[in-house]
């Protein structure tokens, strides 16, 4: 499978991106979903159970604000399970890797 410049238009692959509270998985969480395909964008903010600190908001621009009447990860219904059978996941910097010409 080849990957160029841009969006591959394979049915088959995912663009996926996250933000999160900071980069400590055992303290850490998700504040923002958003993935690309094919045939579909789709971007989501989520609050945290815990305070984005100013260091985060700084990397990703997004505020305590921008998340406070949004639903928690856990309770929100945004990318089923059926969207990522069979579909190649890749992260969203994958076309700027140095030699990324080709997933393995």
């Amino acid at each position: 499978m080849q990957i160029s410049n841009g969006m591959n238009k394979s049915p088959h692959i995912i663009f996926l991106d996250t933000e999160t509270t900071g980069n400590e998985p055992e303290k850490d969480f998700l504040c923002q979903l958003a993935y690309k395909s094919a045939s579909e964008t789709f971007c989501e903010l989520f609050k945290p159970p815990v305070s984005i600190p100013p260091e985060a908001s700084a990397i990703t621009h997004i505020t305590n604000k921008m998340v406070a009447d949004k639903p928690a990860f856990k309770k929100a219904n945004t990318m089923p399970q059926s969207k990522l059978s069979s579909k190649i996941l890749l992260p969203s910097w994958w076309p700027t890797m140095p030699n990324s010409t080709s997933p393995s």
